[in-house]
């Protein structure tokens, strides 16, 4: 299941991918087209401008000619403008215009401007009488306006399929934050899940607490002790005897109960272990040798009032402690080490004392 689960996050990682990857070179390409765009539109604009020169300057210097006046200078301009607008100009930051129906227009304003200046010269030599200066600027009027009408039109035309553009780069931008808030959402979510994963990895499933993996892997750091610490190794009693009298599954829960009240006794902070199969460690930290005992004393309380709930099986431990203000330096390993040594001792202590007892009852029996 968990592996079938892992393929399926692989899976989905690399549909995410890909599709983060398209969102990224589709928003890459609508930038550069819309640029290219507003370019391009820039230049149309003018387009329409000179256009529009070519247009009102036609009829400013046929109103001069008629008058008598020479305007070579505003004659050239029309020229170089005419000649931007079929071929691009750098002088006037024209370009080619790519639309058939203007260069159509564009052809018939330029065969009408050859023919209006040829009637210009001859204004100049035989006067205005003899010519038709005036109706040939007219239609020369009325082709230079469709001209800037397709202009107009063009980049109507253009400004719709730049917003066209702009369109799918706001969808691309909205898509590339989308994809990247999800995929940031994913990676909380897996890096939480192997949070999970790791938890459990050093839990012990009987109990809920720290496993022997988690345990040795904490006592293996070498890194010495610099504050109050404590290492605290419990055995539970008689726990042979229990799987011997009631089964292994009354032995679990015994061992489940005593768990249940170490969680209770031991504060938040502090790491409790199940070190082997009856035997339990706890690490107290920022703590003192008075500490230590009034807690022992509490979880011997503790088990007291548990025993007095009236179960069948009885709790009962044995305990050693050590600290680190026993030392000028040490590391958690020597603790541990002392600690079950003390337990041991007190084991063999408890173990006397029971003979004792049953000594004494005998005697009396």
């Amino acid at each position: 299941m968990k592996k079938l689960k892992g393929i399926k996050l692989k899976q989905n990682n690399k549909v995410r991918v890909m599709i983060r990857n398209s969102l990224i070179v589709m928003l890459a390409l609508m930038t550069v087209f819309m640029f290219q765009g507003i370019n391009y539109l820039q230049g149309t604009a003018r387009i329409i401008n000179y256009a529009g020169v070519v247009r009102g300057g036609t009829q400013r210097l046929v109103k001069l000619e008629m008058q008598g006046k020479e305007n070579e200078e505003l004659l050239n301009k029309i020229d170089a403008i005419l000649y931007g607008l079929q071929n691009g100009s750098e002088q006037y930051q024209l370009v080619k215009l790519k639309d058939e129906k203007f260069q159509e227009d564009l052809k018939k304003v330029e065969k009408s401007w050859i023919a209006l200046k040829k009637e210009i010269d001859k204004v100049r030599k035989q006067g205005v009488e003899q010519s038709n200066i005036l109706e040939m600027s007219e239609e020369h009027f009325r082709l230079a306006d469709c001209m800037v009408s397709d202009a107009e039109y063009y980049i109507q035309k253009l400004a719709h399929n730049i917003q066209i553009i702009q369109f799918f780069t706001i969808f691309s931008i909205i898509g590339v934050c989308f994809v990247l808030i999800n995929e940031s959402i994913k990676r909380a979510q897996l890096s939480r899940y192997n949070s999970e994963l790791s938890k459990k990895a050093y839990l012990d499933l009987h109990t809920g607490l720290m496993n022997k993996s988690r345990c040795n892997e904490l006592f293996a750091d070498q890194t010495p002790i610099f504050d109050n610490t404590a290492c605290i190794m419990l055995d539970l009693n008689n726990l042979k005897q229990v799987n011997d009298t009631f089964g292994h599954m009354a032995g679990d829960t015994l061992i489940i109960n005593f768990a249940t009240v170490l969680k209770k006794t031991i504060p938040k902070g502090n790491f409790i272990g199940r070190y082997g199969g009856d035997e339990f460690v706890i690490v107290l930290y920022h703590t003192d040798e008075e500490k230590v005992q009034s807690l022992i004393e509490e979880l011997k309380e503790n088990v007291e009032h548990f025993n007095s709930l009236g179960g069948k099986m009885k709790l009962s431990f044995a305990y050693g402690y050590d600290g680190s203000w026993n030392y000028e330096e040490c590391i958690l390993k020597m603790l541990l080490d002392q600690a079950d040594h003390n337990m041991y001792l007190n084991k063999q202590k408890c173990k006397c004392e029971l003979l004792d007892m049953q000594a004494e009852e005998k005697q009396f029996a």
